[in-house]
């Protein structure tokens, strides 16, 4: 996919050799919902678009509800300022074709049921108050299998050299899914894998060390400005993640330069290096 002219950098040597720990033909990146890639990753993929890396990104959880919303749903809703009914998805997946035209990928949305719009086996919802998306016994059975089957469709289709997924970072169900289910994948596949620290979920922590050792990957400021004005198209998320109307720009540019002492970065871990 052709970037945004407004963030095309010239390829030089000095910011190849910036990015040259992950340097690939194709890169393959699963996201959760419809708007983690951008805000937790969103400059490093910008960067590899910028290198001319073929960057796919799929959303697992994007498919739209088939009956009406579950109170904790509903809420979600009004507070992201979406229509109250399965229109919502189409109007977060505009938003994230958006975004992704901005930073250079492919956007792919797989049929996945979030979090909010599942039941468990017995018929209740699996979310039945507000931070039951958090609760590690949450997750209903059968759903792994459907998560992974999407995984592996999607890398038969694309073949990537690397795959970026989530850290689950901050413990949400759909998160969590992702991640055990990409991991798999990657390995069964023997493809090199990354992953990211979920943002916002991460702000304001320590930075963890049971992932194994960071990656403090430097961003430029073209990718940043890349980053920025990709995530500024998930309004109804920013208006949710940020209620009080605080600047989520700002935010997350804090977090970024905390987490470089100073330095402009997003924060990276190789699952397969820290078990060796």
């Amino acid at each position: 996919m052709t970037q945004d002219k407004r963030f095309q950098r010239p390829h030089n040597l000095a910011y190849a050799q910036e990015h040259a720990f992950i340097k690939a033909r194709s890169v393959l990146a699963f996201s959760p919902h419809l708007d983690d890639a951008a805000l937790s990753a969103g400059a490093l993929l910008a960067g590899l678009a910028g290198l001319g890396t073929e960057v796919h990104v799929v959303t697992l959880f994007a498919g739209p509800p088939q009956e009406s919303l579950s109170p904790v749903a509903h809420a979600f809703h009004h507070s992201c300022g979406l229509p109250h009914d399965a229109t919502a998805v189409a109007v977060r997946r505009r938003e994230d074709l958006e975004a992704m035209m901005i930073l250079g990928a492919r956007a792919h949305h797989a049929g996945l049921l979030d979090a909010l719009y599942r039941r468990r086996r017995d018929g209740r919802w699996l979310c039945d108050h507000d931070w039951a998306m958090f609760d590690a016994t949450s997750p209903e059975e059968g759903i792994m299998a459907a998560v992974r089957a999407s995984v592996e469709r999607y890398r038969d289709l694309v073949m990537p050299d690397l795959i970026i997924t989530c850290a689950a970072v901050g413990g949400h169900t759909d998160h969590l899914l992702s991640r055990t289910a990409v991991t798999a994948v990657a390995e069964m596949t023997e493809t090199r894998l990354l992953l990211w620290e979920d943002l916002p979920y991460a702000i304001g922590t320590r930075l963890s060390q049971d992932i194994g050792k960071p990656i403090r990957q430097p961003v430029s400021s073209v990718d940043w400005a890349c980053k920025r004005e990709a995530a500024a198209r998930y309004a109804s998320q920013t208006r949710m993640l940020w209620p009080d109307r605080g600047d989520w720009a700002k935010a997350l540019r804090d977090h970024a330069l905390d987490r470089g002492a100073g330095q402009l970065v997003e924060v990276l871990w190789n699952p397969c290096a820290a078990a060796r």
